[in-house]
């Protein structure tokens, strides 16, 4: 779901390449991946979660769902309170 033409989630490493002839572009990925990425490096680091651990159904992170598939989804939901974060922190700064 990597939109750049959105100015809250542009690339987060864009570069470019001059051969001399003519300039290619790279987007790379997005900053919403990268904040998804940085997120559940976090959750694993912190657990030390096995991918095919199962939530015990009294545990309130997604019971019942293996940790891979859990942690990519709360990441992914992380990366889009930060994104919200961070837009609103833009427009912060037009105001000002």
């Amino acid at each position: 779901m990597s939109n750049f033409n959105k100015p809250t989630n542009p690339p987060a490493f864009p570069s470019s390449v001059d051969d001399g002839e003519t300039v290619k572009y790279m987007l790379g990925i997005s900053v919403r991946d990268y904040f998804a990425a940085r997120a559940m490096q976090g959750y694993i680091s912190a657990r030390g979660w096995h991918p095919d651990f199962v939530f015990p159904e009294d545990f309130n992170f997604d019971e019942g769902k293996r940790a891979a598939d859990a942690v990519s989804v709360s990441a992914y939901k992380w990366a889009d309170e930060m994104l919200k974060a961070r837009e609103e922190s833009l427009n912060m700064k037009d105001d000002q």
